[in-house]
């Protein structure tokens, strides 16, 4: 076998692994758009693949169902999500910067994230997606993070689930009213998350303007 056709028996699994890599990419980018422009209901793989370019019989290359890649996409967003509130802590230096800064974070990214947004609340009543369990897997991690700090003496003694469940709820309706709601993917104007946050770090029973 000469030089060339070595390299060429050489790269050529990478190839095929590579072109199947960007397929499934083009699928999963594309569902996500028709799920948060459609709903998971009115979703069809039909428009899923045509979007993506590819044929219909492809599709179940990659996935078995509209169920599993549009659970595929929740999870990987949601998992995308905990990294970003995560990094979000780093550099906050008092109980109320790291509260506003996980806040602010959660409404940056519904608003990067808009068709994935509405697709997670389109789920709210499809059988067989874990919509509970996202947010209870989100509340129970920051009731923990609020209870410990009730702990540390630096927030006041309460309910850390209460108070876990009224502030995410806060946050995740007005998302919905400025970003899953909106034709054009809308994003809080700053003034409103301002006004938002102060009322969140009341609830919290921290100082809203505190550094």
């Amino acid at each position: 076998m000469d030089d060339d056709a070595t390299i060429a028996a050489e790269e050529e699994p990478t190839s095929r692994s590579g072109k199947k890599e960007r397929t499934r990419a083009r699928l999963l980018g594309s569902a996500e758009q028709v799920f948060g422009v459609r709903g998971f209901n009115d979703a069809s793989i039909v428009e899923i693949t045509q979007n993506a370019g590819v044929a219909l019989g492809t599709f179940y290359v990659y996935f078995p169902s509209k169920m599993a890649i549009f659970n595929h996409i929740i999870e990987s967003r949601i998992a995308d999500l905990r990294d970003y509130l995560r990094a979000a802590q780093d550099d906050a230096k008092s109980r109320t910067e790291l509260e506003r800064a996980v806040l602010k974070a959660f409404i940056r990214w519904a608003s990067e994230h808009p068709n994935a947004y509405r697709a997670a609340r389109s789920a709210e009543y499809i059988e067989g997606t874990r919509l509970r369990n996202w947010y209870q897997m989100f509340v129970q991690d920051y009731a923990r993070r609020l209870s410990a700090a009730m702990d540390e003496g630096e927030l006041k003694r309460t309910d850390p689930q209460i108070l876990a469940w009224s502030v995410v709820g806060m946050a995740d309706l007005l998302a919905t009213h400025w970003i899953s709601w909106s034709t054009d993917g809308g994003a809080i104007p700053d003034g409103q998350l301002d006004a938002f946050l102060d009322i969140a770090m009341r609830t919290l029973g921290v100082d809203s303007k505190a550094s």
